[in-house]
């Protein structure tokens, strides 16, 4: 892992985007999308031992100020 922010389960997500994931030793780092705001979850298996990081910010279509038109 980087020196940059890395997450614990129970925080929320300061940005919508890809977010690297880190187990303790159970699973290899792998890829996840998380949405701002939302609180990251434990792993069934490792629980809090288990770190997320930011590496791909990407803005939520429906919070896009060219798609917030009611449909």
């Amino acid at each position: 892992m980087t020196k940059e922010k890395r997450f614990r389960p129970g925080d929320q997500a300061p940005s919508s985007g890809v977010y690297n994931v880190y187990h303790i030793a159970h699973a290899a780092m792998h890829r996840v999308i998380m949405l701002y705001g939302e609180s990251f979850p434990r792993c069934t298996f490792c629980g809090v031992n288990v770190k997320f990081e930011l590496v791909h910010p990407a803005l939520y279509v429906r919070a896009h100020p060219l798609f917030q038109q009611d449909v």
